[in-house]
C-alpha cells in the first residue's frame, strides 16, 4: 500500500495530480478507484482534470466517471471512477442486509456497498479523499 499527501491550497492541483495517480493506476490494470470529495458539484472538476490529462491519448482506454446513485441502486459498471460525497456515504437504507425479490444485494451502509463494489479485501487501487479536515472531525465526533 502506498500513501501520498498533497497539503497544499485550493488551486495548485491537487485534482489534476491525483487524477494522474488514478489515470496511471487505471492503466497498470487497477481499472476501479475512488473519489470522495466534499461536494457532488466538484465531479465536474474531476471529470475536467482527467479529460485535460488524457485529451492528447486517442484511442486509449480512459476510466470513466460514475456518480455513486442518492439511492441505493445497482452499481452496474464493472471499472471506472466512483465518485461520492461525505454525505452520500453517511446514508443508510433500512433495509436489512441480504437478497431484494430479484436477488439482487441490499446493502445497510454506503460503505458496504461501495466495498463491495471495489471488491473488499482484495482491492488494489486509488481511494481518492481530498477533504483530510473534515475526514478527521467525523472521526473526532465519533469518539
Amino acid at each position: 500500500m502506498c500513501r501520498l499527501f498533497i497539503g497544499d491550497g485550493a488551486g495548485v492541483g491537487k485534482g489534476r495530480t491525483l487524477a494522474g495517480i488514478i489515470y496511471d493506476n487505471f492503466r497498470q490494470g487497477r481499472e476501479k478507484s475512488l473519489w470522495i470529495s466534499c461536494s457532488r458539484l466538484l465531479s465536474a472538476d474531476a471529470e475536467r482534470d482527467l479529460k485535460d490529462l488524457t485529451e492528447s491519448l486517442k484511442g486509449s482506454k480512459i476510466p470513466q466517471i460514475h456518480l455513486l446513485p442518492s439511492t441505493f441502486e445497482e452499481l452496474n459498471f464493472q471499472s471506472g471512477i466512483l465518485f461520492t460525497t461525505y454525505a452520500t456515504i453517511g446514508r443508510q437504507t433500512s433495509s436489512a442486509r441480504g437478497l431484494n425479490a430479484s436477488g439482487k444485494s441490499i446493502f445497510r451502509t454506503r460503505v458496504e456497498q461501495i466495498a463491495a463494489w471495489l471488491g473488499g479485501d482484495s482491492f488494489d487501487g486509488v481511494v481518492r479523499e481530498p477533504c483530510l479536515v473534515l475526514a478527521l472531525n467525523k472521526i473526532k465526533t465519533c469518539l
